[in-house]
């Protein structure tokens, strides 16, 4: 799902990068696009959190959008 998620960002040209040090169960949280969103992905399924506290499960165009 990473390749996946790289590649689409590349497509957009949506920044999509891993923030240092940061983890979300383990996993590491990246940041996606200028809008503050971050996501993790866990069993190819990808959490986004624009405020940081709350994880919501989504799609990957529709983290594409909100980048």
């Amino acid at each position: 799902m990473y390749d996946l998620v790289t590649k689409r960002c590349e497509e957009r040209g949506i920044i999509f990068v891993p923030i240092p040090n940061k983890y979300h169960e383990a996993k590491q949280v990246y940041r996606i696009g200028s809008n503050g969103v971050q996501c993790y992905i866990d069993r190819n399924v990808i959490f986004y959190s624009q405020n940081n506290s709350t994880w919501i499960p989504t799609s990957l165009n529709k983290l594409l959008d909100i980048a």
